[in-house]
Order: structure tokens, then sequence, then C-alpha cells
């Protein structure tokens, strides 16, 4: 986990709360969590990225808009709760949204190698441990 200066923790919040979303989608048994800044201007990304360990991607323009739009996304639970913990007490408009979110990176902790192990539960396996589709 690595921590972030109380004046940087701010501006991540402010970043967060204009220009962000938070976002956790379900689809059946899988389950996205998203939380992302997006803007025109690549500095404003690039520190967003710099300062939460996000990955930049850009989407060309669109019908009315002439400029590229960059995003910075974060979707690893660590970086997502390591961020939100620290930013939670300077939001203001996503306060709420990002609680729903820490809450529920905090009782779901499991990554996606112990998801599929899970999974994999449902599926008979012979006496060496594979996976036997004949049964």
């Amino acid at each position: 986990m690595f921590h972030i200066p109380n004046e940087k923790a701010v501006w991540l919040a402010c970043a967060i709360d204009c220009e962000g979303h938070i976002v956790i989608s379900r689809s059946g048994k899988w389950v996205g969590l998203e939380v992302a800044v997006s803007n025109t201007n690549l500095d404003f990304i690039r520190m967003f990225a710099v300062l939460t360990n996000a990955h930049i991607n850009s989407e060309l323009p669109k019908k009315l808009s002439k400029q590229i739009i960059y995003r910075a996304r974060l979707r690893s639970r660590k970086d997502i709760e390591n961020v939100l913990s620290q930013t939670i007490p300077y939001m203001i408009v996503k306060r709420e949204k990002a609680k729903e979110m820490l809450d529920f990176v905090r009782t779901h902790p499991f990554n996606r190698s112990e998801f599929m192990k899970i999974q994999s539960k449902g599926y008979p396996r012979d006496a060496q441990g594979r996976f036997n589709f004949n049964s």
C-alpha cells in the first residue's frame, strides 16, 4: 500500500468528485470495479495516473467533440481500496458511492484467481484433481 500525501489526496478527491466516476457493475457472477477520471487534458490525467497507479487510455473525438478524451482507470481492488480510503475524507459529491465501493472491496476481498477457485468447485474432479467432464 502506498501513502498519498494529504495535499495530493485532496487533489485526487477533487479530481474524482468533478471529473471521475465510481462504478460497481454486475453481470451474473462477474463483478467489475472501476474508479476512473476522464478529461481532455493529458497532463491532468497523467498526474492522476502517477498518484494512483492507474492505466491511461484514450478515445478519438465523437460527433460534436473535437478533442481526444483521456481516461485514467483503476480496476485493481488493492489500488481502489488504497486510493479511496485516503481520499474519502475530502470527497463531497461522490463520498457515498466511494463508501459503498470501499465496503464492497472490504467485504469481497478475493481476487480473480480466488474467484476462479470458487467457480471451479462446481465441476467434478478425478482423483488427481483434474476436471472430469464425463461424469
